[in-house]
């Protein structure tokens, strides 16, 4: 930049758009006095006037001399530059400025105000930049494209700030730091800017969706209570729950770390879930590290044959026996059991067979579960149809994790009773059928008519892309929403029509959110290509809400030889008060 220094003996050095130079030192004082005009925002030729018109004339003739040399930059036309709101810092900006300005729109004004879009209408498919009003503070955010301008604004509109009025030094600096971004650039991130206040200048950083809290969740104290004193960095079989690096607006995300001995599958993954709040992501997280723990593990004593008959019985080889009196460890499985129960109760679904009282050496148990896992799909599980919940059988191989997979099976769920786990896991496995299908969909017409949730719901929606639309699928015998982006669709079923469009807009909202910050691998899993505005609108159904039975219905007309599994239980878990289920729809 063009500037100037004075040394300790007067003289004057500067560096021009002609070169260095030095200036005498009887011109020294009239620098500094012009410079003094300059800085407190003064009109110099209104100040000149203020003097005798001999020193007027000098005083006009340095400032003259400053401009040929490039300390000092006139201000004649703006050009390309345009200039909307409280414009006035911002001009004097661009006529200290020595940089040349590409054609851009520069405003300033509070950070509520009408006046914002009149900076979107002078710049058109252009750039603009602007100085926001805060409380205390100064607000800098481009110049970029203008649309991209307007998120971010909406963005710091829905954070934690707050109208006022920054001191006149702010507004100046602010003013500047703009003027300069629009000549240098941003350095191509437009989600960064600078924050200006009286003490300094620190830079923020805007996520690419609008903050906007979301409504609390059910109350979940005595979850965490109960359920988050059982994470245990050493014992515990989720090791770890935390956010790290996750994005976390608008939903949340919490990450847990699940490490386990399980008799089928190997377990140390992690397991991410969200919510819209901290408490509920959590929740919903550990939930799904039980599923997974649960769906891992397996009790033989409860597997079947193909016949029914207990595949594990006492033989008169058995010389270790399972220590039914065992401290359980934190995890509630003792030592040296590979994740099987301390005690000799049964497995939820199993009948009584000879010898399965407790008195099975532990070599018999591990030969036996090393036979299962070795073929798990000639093994069998007691479980219950969907349908009439009779008895049924189904494969270990269905009814476990047997594969590499990082997350629960779709159908797998727990929850802290039988009946809201059922529930969910049925939710979930008509979910994965939605996703998957070709159905007719309708709008839903956005009136005064909808309910609060949903409505909150579509708001953020939108926020995150104002092209984003609702649509139910009609026809369909459980109520299913869908929520478009333009980088894609999510499925929803729920109890009630409302239920299911509420969820699905925040499913959308996730996946808009972490592909935004490149982490396509937290993307829903009913997350399918963009789906195109349908022709017909309706209003958002009003059906009574349909209950467990309901669901079931709809599963076993789909896959009538459903069934559902209850997953084998430790003691440990059993204490937390979680029932998990695994709902087997293609075995």
């Amino acid at each position: 930049m063009n500037t100037y220094t004075i040394d300790h003996e007067g003289r004057t050095c500067g560096l021009s758009e002609s070169g260095p130079l030095e200036l005498s030192t009887a011109l020294s004082p009239w620098i500094r006095l012009v410079s003094s005009w300059v800085d407190q925002g003064r009109d110099v030729e209104e100040a000149a006037d203020e003097m005798d018109g001999a020193h007027a004339r000098q005083a006009r003739r340095i400032r003259d001399a400053m401009i040929s040399v490039g300390v000092l930059r006139q201000l004649e036309t703006p050009g390309a530059v345009r200039f909307v709101g409280a414009s006035a810092e911002l001009a004097r900006a661009v006529e200290r400025g020595s940089l040349p300005l590409p054609d851009v729109v520069l405003g300033a004004g509070p950070l509520h105000g009408d006046w914002f879009g009149d900076v979107l209408t002078a710049a058109g498919t252009g750039r603009a930049g602007v100085v926001l009003f805060t409380e205390g503070a100064a607000v800098v955010a481009g110049p970029m494209d203008a649309r991209r301008l307007e998120d971010v604004v909406t963005a710091l509109r829905c954070g934690g700030l707050a109208d006022g009025r920054p001191g006149p030094a702010a507004v100046r600096t602010a003013a500047a730091q703009l003027v300069r971004r629009a000549a240098l650039g941003t350095g191509g991130d437009d989600w960064s800017g600078l924050t200006v206040t009286r003490e300094g200048t620190t830079n923020w950083r805007a996520l690419p969706h609008p903050w906007r809290p979301a409504p609390p969740g059910p109350a979940a104290g005595p979850f965490d209570e109960r359920v988050m004193a059982a994470v245990d960095p050493v014992h515990g079989v989720v090791r770890e729950i935390a956010e790290d690096d996750l994005p976390q607006v608008p939903r949340h995300l919490a990450r847990a770390r699940v490490v386990g001995r399980a008799s089928i599958r190997p377990l140390d993954l992690d397991v991410v879930a969200d919510g819209p709040d901290y408490e509920q992501a959590r929740r919903r997280t550990m939930l799904a590290a039980l599923a997974l723990y649960l769906e891992s593990g397996l009790d033989p004593r409860a597997v079947v044959d193909a016949a029914g008959e207990p595949v594990l019985t006492v033989t008169t080889d058995t010389t270790a026996t399972l220590d039914t009196t065992a401290t359980t460890d934190p995890t509630g499985t003792t030592d040296g059991t590979d994740g099987l129960a301390g005690d000799a109760t049964e497995a939820p679904g199993t009948t009584d067979a000879p010898g399965t009282d407790g008195a099975i050496g532990l070599a018999a148990l591990r030969a036996a579960t090393d036979r299962i896992a070795a073929d798990p799909g000639r093994h069998f599980l007691p479980a219950r149809r969907v349908s009439d919940d009779g008895p049924a059988l189904v494969p270990v191989a269905r009814a476990r994790r047997c594969d590499g997979g990082a997350g629960p099976a779709p159908g797998t769920a727990a929850a802290e009773t039988r009946e809201d786990a059922l529930t969910a896991a049925l939710l979930d496995v008509l979910e994965s059928w939605a996703a998957g299908a070709t159905a007719p969909v309708a709008r839903v017409l956005d009136g005064d008519g909808l309910p609060a949730d949903v409505r909150d719901a579509l708001d953020r929606l939108r926020l995150v892309d104002r092209g984003a639309w609702l649509g139910v699928v009609t026809g369909s015998t459980v109520p299913t929403a869908v929520a478009t982006t333009p980088h894609g669709t999510a499925h929803a079923c729920g109890i009630s029509h409302a239920a299911a469009a509420v969820r699905a807009m925040e499913q959308a909202v996730l996946a808009d959110q972490v592909l935004m910050h490149g982490r396509p691998d937290l993307v829903p899993r009913t997350w399918t290509p963009a789906l195109p505005p349908p022709d017909r609108t309706t209003g958002l159904p009003g059906t009574a809400p349909i209950g467990l039975a309901g669901l079931r219905r709809a599963v076993a007309e789909r896959a009538p030889d459903a069934v559902v599994a209850d997953l084998d239980h430790d003691p440990g878990i059993v204490r937390l008060g979680i029932s998990a289920v695994k709902v087997v729809a293609d075995r």
